[in-house]
């Protein structure tokens, strides 16, 4: 995978975040308490410019009901 390709998944992963909280009505503040970061490390994760671990990853999908699936398999 190219750095392209690997810029364009972190704002697509980023675009699907901030999307999700708009939709179930999230407040950036509440997400972060939630979530256990600062609104500056949402900032950075939402605008692909911070590529979070996959612990603090799959925190983030559990606050917003985001299922992930890798291949035909769910993980959370």
């Amino acid at each position: 995978m190219q750095k392209t390709d690997i810029t364009a998944t972190r704002l697509k992963l980023g675009s699907i975040i901030e999307n999700k909280k708009l939709q179930m009505k999230i407040s950036d503040e509440e997400f972060c308490k939630a979530v256990q970061i600062t609104k500056n490390t949402l900032n950075r994760i939402e605008k692909g410019r911070f590529s979070p671990g996959s612990d603090l990853m799959l925190l983030m999908f559990q606050a917003l009901n985001i299922k992930l699936k890798i291949d035909s398999e769910v993980i959370n």
